[in-house]
This record gives structure tokens, sequence and C-alpha cells, in this order.
């Protein structure tokens, strides 16, 4: 019994582990002007050059130890 506790809690951390460093993939600007760079790494930045944009995401999951940024032209966009 206790090796398959210990074999289930370490199946489970693992596969948290690598959940937990998901950040957003697949962001395709579909209206507007946008950037997004970043992508790899902990920390992602989407760069708004038009007042309004529209961006489709495969996935939008921020690990406890990423960062997004949304930079937008006017606090009115």
């Amino acid at each position: 019994m206790n090796m398959f506790f210990f074999f289930i809690l370490f199946v489970t951390f693992f596969c948290l582990d690598g959940y937990s460093q998901e950040m957003p993939t697949g962001g395709n600007v579909q209206s507007g002007t946008a950037t997004i760079s970043g992508y790899g790494t902990n920390e992602l930045r989407i760069d708004q050059k038009s007042q309004k944009s529209i961006i489709h995401w495969d996935s939008f999951s921020i690990n406890p130890k990423g960062r997004v940024d949304f930079n937008q032209p006017s606090s009115s966009s």
C-alpha cells in the first residue's frame, strides 16, 4: 500500500509541476494591431497599438511565477 501511495504522489507532483509552468499560448490577433512577445518565458508582453484589439488564445494560463503585461495606447482602449 505504501509503494502505491508514493507512486501516486510522485506522478501527481510531476503532472502538477508541468501544468503550473504553463503560460498563454497561440495568441493570434484577430482585429486591431498588437504585438505579442516573450513566448517560451515567464514574462509575456502584449503591446496593443490600436484603440481596440481582439486576440484569440489557444490557452491562457499564468503560472505562479509568471507575468503577463497588457500595454494599451490609452485608458479608453
